[in-house]
């Protein structure tokens, strides 16, 4: 898909094809290289959340991802970062009702979102640059390069 600049679609497949947590490593590291600097103060917030998640996942850290992300509009690639790890497990329902368990595919979705919207913002004519790089970190990640944050024991 990539050699054929189909470069949307690229990130979309790789972003089911990485573990969960490896997906939203993936997208922490690439939205930090290509927005970093640009994000809004909600979405860098919502970028953290998910990156502390990431360091040390717990149900408090998972649903302050949902929280940090419903103080943005959505539309920033953090926002999706923290959906992402929102939606990697437990429950998506409020805490007091039953159990509802997230699709399989809304953390690769999310991350895709996420890469879709960086790829884009500021200057949409990196795009095509930006995608390359995001698919080529997907395959450093793959790797452990970097090496995805363990958490504490």
């Amino acid at each position: 898909l990539a050699a054929q600049e189909a470069f949307a679609k690229a990130v979309r497949v790789q972003a089911h094809l990485l573990s969960k947590r490896l997906a939203i490593w993936w997208g922490i590291l690439c939205v930090e290289q290509s927005n970093g600097a640009s994000l809004s103060p909600a979405e860098g917030d919502a970028k953290q959340a998910a990156f502390d998640w990431l360091e040390k996942p717990n149900e408090n850290r998972r649903r302050h991802c949902e929280a940090a992300a419903g103080k943005t509009k959505l539309d920033g690639p953090g926002s999706w970062l923290a959906m992402a790890a929102f939606w990697s497990g437990g429950s998506i329902a409020p805490e007091d009702m039953g159990d509802v368990p997230p699709d399989d595919k809304l953390t690769g979705q999310a991350i895709a979102s996420s890469l879709l919207i960086a790829a884009v913002s500021g200057d949409p004519t990196k795009s095509k640059d930006r995608y390359r790089a995001f698919l080529a970190k997907a395959l450093e990640v793959e790797k452990g390069q970097p090496p995805l944050p363990e958490p504490p024991a």
